[in-house]
């Protein structure tokens, strides 16, 4: 059975959602493209050759201190979320129920 040109795009968008996320673990660069001779555990030491315009300076750290710095960076914004969402949450029931208890309320 032929695939129809859904399924392809289908096929596709989850290639490439797979390919970000393996690239993002991996802690290398989101593009795809290596410039430099860093791996997961080892920091560069040099840009490769035929690496076409400027270098980042992250292109230069180890893998794990990128994945590091990543996983740090959306775990801050998630829980800075949650603590939103909970505290308009309580403020809310505050209101509602005039019964009090958040910190600092009167």
């Amino acid at each position: 059975m032929a695939q129809t040109k859904f399924d392809r795009q289908v096929e596709e968008t989850a290639e490439a959602v797979m390919f970000g996320i393996g690239r993002f673990l991996g802690g290398r660069d989101m593009d795809g493209i290596k410039r430099t001779d860093a791996t997961f555990w080892r920091p560069a030491t040099r840009v490769l050759p035929k690496t076409e315009g400027r270098v980042s300076r992250s292109s230069y750290r180890a893998g794990w201190q990128r994945l590091t710095f990543r996983m740090t960076f959306l775990s801050t914004a998630g829980s800075g979320g949650w603590w939103m969402v909970m505290c308009s949450w309580a403020a809310e029931r505050c209101l509602v129920l005039r019964h009090c208890q958040c910190p600092g309320a009167q």
